[in-house]
């Protein structure tokens, strides 16, 4: 391919880590293009989608005391960005190829060619099947504990799960809630004999019966009914451990890019993969807490390296240059 590529860089991801790595490039003076699959997806959770598009709000977010609506944010973050001059499609990609010096992205409408790619489809998340849980995403249900176990203070609040790793969720729940559940759904508890005791101790009550039903209104769960027990249990506050996949990271390892066993892309501390001029930012790397701040702080991380390497290859070029 003899053309010279239309960016510098592709960021494949218009989430909270591609519109911040977005922005800081742009206002490097590349030529950046933020190209996402889709802008909006359904909120009922029929379909699995990506975070930034789940609903309910971003908490723990500097400047955002009340929290923000996820889409909000979102919004925001790609609005900044094309501010900076970064330019944004909707448009999917589906393969990539490899050429010297430059990659062809080929989408569903349109093929573009850039230097680098930075990967930031982020992850989907795998929710329980179960009656009436989808509407409380978001609102009443979470992912983790640690970012939003003080919604629960004051309140009966439980952890769906079975193992060792949903234990340790339901007892750092524990500090938080006024009643602590630690529900298998019909699954045999199978975490450690230490972790069973720790329950125990910590009086967290635990409930194999599988769950029936889980009612509330507006988005707040209020109780959630149990095969084979007649009164259904005051729980206001849910919480399932992640359990997710980032399914967008096969265009990564078809170029070549290191990926584990979950399908997550392995990347250093400048988040840089195994291939030169390919970045990956966000859940998709499984690097850091699953924090919105995180993936900001990602994007900018990638995008400074990205800036910083090309400025010493210039001042390099210019030392030569100035000796003759």
């Amino acid at each position: 391919m003899d053309k010279s590529p239309e960016y510098d860089v592709v960021i494949l991801g218009a989430g909270p880590a591609g519109s911040t790595a977005g922005t800081y490039l742009a206002r490097f003076m590349f030529k950046v293009l933020l190209l996402e699959a889709h802008a909006d997806q359904p909120t009922d959770l029929t379909s699995v989608q990506t975070r930034s598009l789940v609903p309910g709000r971003y908490l723990n977010v500097p400047g955002f005391p009340h929290g923000i609506e996820r889409k909000a944010f979102k919004w925001l973050g790609i609005e900044e960005a094309q501010k900076a001059g970064c330019d944004y499609r909707i448009d999917e990609a589906v393969s990539i190829t490899e050429h010297p010096h430059q990659f062809e992205i080929h989408c569903q409408n349109k093929d573009y060619t850039t230097t680098a790619i930075f990967f930031a489809m982020g992850v989907e998340d795998l929710w329980p099947d179960l009656p009436g849980l989808k509407r409380f995403v978001g609102r009443s249900l979470y992912w983790s504990v640690e970012a939003n176990g003080k919604e629960s203070v004051g309140r009966p609040a439980a952890v769906i799960g079975y193992s060792d790793q949903a234990a340790l969720a339901g007892i750092r729940l524990h500090q938080f809630a006024s009643k602590t559940y630690f529900l298998t759904n019909g699954n045999v508890l199978s975490c450690s004999e230490e972790m069973k005791k720790l329950l125990t101790h910590l009086q967290i009550e635990v409930n194999e019966r599988q769950i029936t039903q889980i009612s509330g209104e507006e988005a707040l769960i209020e109780a959630i009914s149990f095969e084979g027990q007649d009164e259904p249990t005051s729980i206001e506050v849910l919480y399932f451990p992640t359990h997710l996949r980032p399914p967008r990271s096969r265009l990564a390892h078809d170029i070549g890019v290191y990926v584990d066993a979950a399908g997550f892309i392995q990347v250093n501390e400048r988040f840089e993969t195994n291939i030169n001029n390919v970045y990956a930012i966000g859940d998709i790397t499984s690097r850091g807490p699953e924090q919105v701040i995180t993936s900001c702080y990602q994007g900018m991380q990638a995008a400074w390296a990205f800036y910083e390497e090309r400025f010493q290859e210039s001042l390099q070029h210019e030392l030569v240059v100035a000796k003759h």
